[in-house]
């Protein structure tokens, strides 16, 4: 809190706008949604968003949910610039969640992996496999410049 009393209240109320606006810079707007499989929220899956048009300055995005199945999406462009949100543009999107065989926890079986890849079993997918392939998922999302951004995937079996 001490940081914040060294704010006058329109520096707070621009940052937070400023947070919340399209990033000229990488020309990034934000975008967020939720995940949910089978009426349940999904924690720990990864979802990433695929430009459908490779012509486009789309670029793939991605982010992970969390315990509220929530998630937030960012942009690599480099190692110095991992911006929030997405470029404008059409999606299609991949969610997977993945787990250890049983028995094992993911650190034992990427340290297996590591020393012996065929002596280990496959991960295990924790939602149907269909929504991991982007050509399978039926999936998809259209960034907008101006627009809301939120979004919401119902997997199902």
């Amino acid at each position: 809190m001490s940081i914040l009393r060294n704010f006058e209240w329109w520096q707070l109320v621009l940052l937070v706008l400023i947070t919340g606006c399209n990033n000229p810079e990488t020309g990034t707007v934000p975008a967020s949604g939720v995940v949910t499989y089978a009426g349940a929220l999904v924690e720990g899956a990864e979802v990433a968003f695929i430009p459908q048009d490779t012509a486009s300055d789309a670029r793939p995005a991605r982010g992970t949910t969390g315990s509220r199945g929530e998630f937030t999406i960012n942009t690599y462009f480099n190692s110095k610039v991992d911006a929030r949100g997405a470029r404008p543009g059409q999606y299609t999107v991949t969610i997977r969640k993945l787990a250890a065989p049983e028995g094992m926890t993911i650190d034992e079986w990427q340290m297996a992996s590591f020393n012996d890849p065929s002596s280990v079993p496959s991960l295990r997918s924790l939602v149907p496999e269909k929504y991991s392939n982007m050509d399978a998922s039926g999936l998809s999302a259209t960034i907008e410049k101006d627009g809301e951004n939120r979004f919401k995937f119902e997997l199902r079996d």
